[in-house]
C-alpha cells in the first residue's frame, strides 16, 4: 500500500480503539519510508510527526523519547532543525510534552549556539527561553541580554526580546534580590 494509505488504515485503527495496532503499523510504515526515500524527506517527516503525536497523545513516551532522541541526534549540524525542534518544544500548548522534552529543547538550543556562534541573537534568545523554561532564570537573563546586545535595536524581534527578558527579571524578583539579577545579566554565559 501506498504510503497515504496505510496512514488512513492506522487512523482507522484508532477510532476502533486499536492504538497498539495502529502505533505499530506507523512504526514499520515509518521504518520503511526512512529506508526508501531518507530521514528528513518531507513525506518521512510528516509520518514522523504522525507517529510521535498519536504515541504522545497516548502516553506511550518510550516512543515519543526515542523520537526526539534521533531527531537531536540526526539534526547536530542542521540549524534550522535544531532551531525548529527547540521551538516546537517550546511553544507547544500540550504542558507535559513541554515539561517532557524541556532538556531537550535546551540541548538543541545550546547546539544551535555552538554552530552559529554566540553573537547571534536567535540562537542567544532560544537559549534563553529554553533556559527559563527549565527554571534557570539567571541563565535567561544572560543569555536574553546578551541576545539584545548582538540584536541591535533596530531588530525585528527586539519587543519579544525584551518582553521575554522583563518576565524572566519578573519571575526572579520573586526568589532573588535585584543585585543578584544585575549579576546574571553582566556574567558569562556557559553553553
Amino acid at each position: 500500500q501506498p504510503l497515504s494509505g496505510q496512514s488512513i488504515l492506522a487512523n482507522v485503527l484508532v477510532e476502533r480503539g486499536e492504538v497498539d495496532e495502529a502505533l505499530a503499523m506507523l512504526h514499520d510504515l515509518l521504518m520503511r519510508a526512512r529506508e526508501h526515500l531518507g530521514n528528513d524527506a518531507p513525506d518521512v517527516l510528516v509520518l514522523e510527526g504522525k507517529y510521535m503525536t498519536l504515541a504522545t497523545d497516548h502516553h506511550r513516551w518510550d516512543i515519543g523519547d526515542e523520537i526526539m532522541d534521533h531527531r537531536l541526534e540526526r539534526w547536530q549540524d542542521d540549524p534550522a532543525q535544531l532551531q525548529s525542534l527547540a521551538e516546537r518544544i517550546l511553544d507547544s500548548d500540550y504542558k507535559e510534552y513541554q515539561q517532557r522534552y524541556t532538556s531537550l529543547a535546551l540541548q538543541s538550543a545550546q547546539r544551535l549556539v555552538e554552530v552559529r556562534g554566540l553573537e547571534d541573537p536567535e540562537a542567544a534568545a532560544l537559549l534563553a527561553r529554553s533556559h527559563l523554561l527549565g527554571g534557570d532564570h539567571v541563565q535567561a537573563i544572560a543569555w536574553m541580554s546578551r541576545a539584545i546586545r548582538s540584536a541591535g535595536e533596530d531588530h525585528d524581534d527586539m519587543e519579544t526580546y525584551e518582553t521575554i527578558l522583563i518576565g524572566a527579571q519578573d519571575a526572579m524578583d520573586s526568589i532573588a534580590p535585584v543585585n543578584i539579577q544585575e549579576e546574571a545579566a553582566s556574567q558569562p554565559v556557559t553553553v
